[in-house]
């Protein structure tokens, strides 16, 4: 559902989902059609403004990136351009789609809850050798962006196995022992 601002409803989970890098919206929307990510609030992303996104990926069609960032509207999925991942904590420049205009309003990133997951389909940067460059700087920006609390901290919780390894100082230890 959609509220006035043709944004995805508040009244969803608190989860949030960021698709991180989208290009084209493909995935967004592949994603979308297929029911999405059962309730949770998912903001897709790209690094471009949209005259950039529109001559890249639609051949400069605005309506051909109109279409696209309005059934994702409809699908309850946010669009959001102009977000680097290196440096997720300080994008304030950013480009919203808002659906009952038909066009893209600048707002920071950060203006819903904080995020529960990122998805970084592909990571890749147009130098040669610089993609665990890349990587590097979107998990700093992760941790700052954490430390800011705009990104939850979730913790995995620990199985049974590694439960036994931290009560035991570390040592595997293991039901089946060999004979000798």
């Amino acid at each position: 559902m959609l509220d006035d601002r043709g944004d995805a409803d508040e009244t969803l989970p608190h989860h949030h989902i960021v698709l991180l890098g989208e290009a084209d919206l493909s995935f967004a929307l592949a994603l979308g059609r297929r029911g999405g990510l059962g309730g949770y609030r998912v903001t897709a992303t790209e690094l471009g403004d949209p005259a950039d996104v529109c001559d890249r990926y639609f051949r400069g069609s605005d309506a051909a990136l109109a279409s696209r960032c309005d059934e994702l509207s409809r699908l309850g999925i946010r669009v959001v351009l102009s977000v680097c991942a290196k440096r997720l904590e300080r994008n304030e420049d950013c480009y919203h789609w808002r659906a009952t205009s038909g066009s893209f309003a600048k707002a920071p990133l950060w203006d819903g809850p904080p995020v529960s997951r990122f998805v970084f389909n592909f990571p890749h940067t147009t130098q040669s050798g610089r993609t665990g460059a890349l990587l590097r700087r979107f998990f700093r920006s992760v941790r700052r962006s954490i430390a800011c609390g705009l990104v939850e901290k979730n913790l995995p919780r620990r199985d049974a196995a590694q439960t036994r390894r931290a009560r035991s100082g570390g040592r595997r230890s293991s039901p089946c022992r060999l004979r000798s």
